[in-house]
């Protein structure tokens, strides 16, 4: 198994930061990455979405959530899983962002840690554009 992961600290409140990233049709507003997203029902553990991305078309399901909190989702590759949770921790001095990918199958002896480079290298200006938009949000709400 390959991971990759990447966090930080922002002052926007949990509630916001969980109102931008539970609702994957406006994650190209945000998201460098995401050219489109659209779910196939609410979002919630079992619903099938489709988003694309710059690196192309992605069947994705969600498999948790745990509302303002965090949400696992994964798609398949051949002989590959990848999965990405997303998750929202206050802490003291401000809350956490963090977003991490994990890349499994029988493919993944090859190809896993390339894969998982090649997806954090971009985890850390999707959660600086998370970031950005809901202090943004925040000021002017």
């Amino acid at each position: 198994m390959a991971t990759a992961t990447a966090s930080l600290m922002t002052s926007a409140p949990p509630e916001t930061l969980w109102a931008l990233w539970s609702d994957p049709p406006s994650w190209p507003a945000w998201n460098p990455q995401a050219v489109s997203a659209t779910l196939d029902g609410p979002f919630a553990a079992g619903t099938t979405a489709t988003l694309v991305t710059k690196q192309g078309r992605h069947p994705i399901t969600i498999i948790e959530v745990v509302p303002g909190k965090r949400f696992t989702l994964e798609t398949k590759m051949p002989a590959m899983v990848l999965r990405f949770t997303c998750a929202i921790d206050a802490v003291d001095n401000g809350t956490r962002i963090s977003q991490s990918a994990e890349v499994t199958g029988p493919a993944s002896v090859l190809f896993g840690k390339p894969v998982a480079e090649q997806i954090g290298q971009h985890l850390p200006e999707i959660l600086a554009a998370l970031k950005e938009t809901a202090e943004k949000r925040t000021a002017v709400g």
